[in-house]
């Protein structure tokens, strides 16, 4: 049988193991560890008012400009292969520890006029990629990425899912513990911002960017 990443996230986001960490009217961050992932995995829902094909090409053609405006620790993002789409995003960490680095997959697909996906595929050999940047350690990855749907009312619902190890010197016991509430408060801050991003994307978009 065929490796369908879009299938196997959109069960991931539709599993029954989520739990709410936090939650306003317009934005929840769950949390869980779908399809026995080892770490506990996020996953946070909200809708925005910009069009279905202008949160689409934000998440997908235009991933890496994604990440630099939603996640204030961003440092880097660069293509290593083109087909398939093989991208690294490196992200600073507090003090005292290192950099961490993710290597993966990028597969964006339109499934309908009111569906589509953007998935974050681990990468099965990095032997044939690039060692990490100096300073930054690589942290694997687990299958990830967001679940876009129009809905009949117009707006444009986004779930994202994401898995994955700080690795180095910290236990998966201790990041699902320890961690737990930096990484709930950083995703729910992160897609606070959303809203304004894809407002400013949309002005980009229209002025010939």
């Amino acid at each position: 049988m065929t490796y369908d990443p879009a299938q196997q996230l959109i069960q991931q986001i539709e599993s029954t193991a989520w739990r709410v960490g936090l939650a306003t009217p317009t934005l929840t961050v769950w949390y869980g560890r779908p399809s026995g992932c080892p770490v506990v995995t996020y996953r946070t829902v909200t809708e925005v008012e910009q069009p279905m094909d202008v949160v689409f090409d934000f998440f997908g053609p235009r991933m890496l400009d994604a990440f630099s405006v939603l996640n204030r620790r961003f440092a880097f993002a660069e293509t290593l292969r083109e087909s398939p789409w093989i991208v690294r995003t490196g992200f600073s960490m507090p003090a005292p520890f290192t950099a961490r680095e993710f290597l993966h997959e990028v597969v964006a697909e339109q499934h309908s006029p009111t569906l589509a996906t953007v998935c974050y595929v681990p990468v099965q050999d990095e032997s044939v990629f690039p060692t990490p940047r100096d300073g930054y350690l690589r942290c694997p990855i687990y299958l990830s990425g967001q679940r876009i749907r129009q809905l009949p009312d117009g707006r444009v619902r986004i779930e994202h899912a994401m898995g994955y190890r700080l690795a180095g010197r910290v236990p998966v016991s201790v990041q699902n513990t320890v961690f737990h509430k930096g990484h709930l408060q950083a995703y729910f801050d992160e897609w606070s911002s959303l809203g304004d991003a894809l407002a400013r994307h949309t002005a980009g978009v229209g002025g010939g960017r």
